[in-house]
């Protein structure tokens, strides 16, 4: 977690070695866990199935 600057609230917060996503022009979409058969978990926080990192253009 971090807080409203974007500054890490654990220091021993243990981050994940190896993330893949898939890529196109609008951004990112990441599987934070697999299934029974391929049981895995990135972010053991985060509830979601899938993130999406969203590229925004101004």
């Amino acid at each position: 977690m971090v807080d409203s600057e974007g500054n890490a609230i654990d220091k021993n917060l243990s981050l994940p070695d190896e993330i893949q996503g898939s890529l196109d022009k609008n951004g990112i979409m990441i599987q934070n866990y697999g299934n029974a058969m391929n049981d895995y978990e990135k972010f053991t926080e985060c509830g979601l199935k899938y993130i999406s990192l969203i590229k925004v253009v101004k």
